[in-house]
């Protein structure tokens, strides 16, 4: 029995083809799964965001109809989609609140100036607007807050 010597370096100098094309699928896999990640962040993080804005509108609405409502002098007329107020300090006209239903907004008109409190998607059964005319005859509006 004759034994031969075998070159090992000769075995181990690379990687073969094989070994080679699992390490890229192995390698692609990780970045599109970071990439997933990312871009799953990077949305969260742009939703959060919006919803942060619509807070702070909403919050801003409510605290302006809500000090018109507790300083005026009587209400003039209330539908589900119109407040009109009296106000003590109205020098060419009332306050009105209006909720367009078709265009998602609320506007507020006061002195002649209108001014848009709300484009973002306030739906009339959810708005504080239409929650207070529907639940509050107007002669009790101003005393309810």
């Amino acid at each position: 029995m004759e034994f031969k010597l075998t070159n090992h370096k000769r075995d181990s100098r690379g990687f073969t083809l094989v070994e080679m094309m699992v390490g890229v699928a192995i390698g692609c896999l990780l970045l599109a799964t970071l990439a997933t990640l990312y871009v799953f962040s990077m949305k969260s993080f742009a939703s959060m965001a919006n919803y942060s804005d619509l807070n702070q509108k909403s919050r801003y609405a409510s605290d302006l109809i809500s000090r018109d409502i507790r300083s005026c002098n009587s209400v003039v007329s209330a539908t589900p989609n119109q407040l009109v107020l009296n106000e003590p300090d109205d020098v060419t006209g009332n306050t009105t609140y209006i909720y367009d239903p078709n265009a998602d907004t609320l506007s507020r008109t006061k002195n002649g100036v209108a001014y848009c409190l709300s484009s973002v998607n306030l739906n009339p059964s959810e708005s504080y607007l239409h929650l207070l005319m529907s639940t509050c005859p107007s002669h009790q509006i101003a005393v309810l807050l």
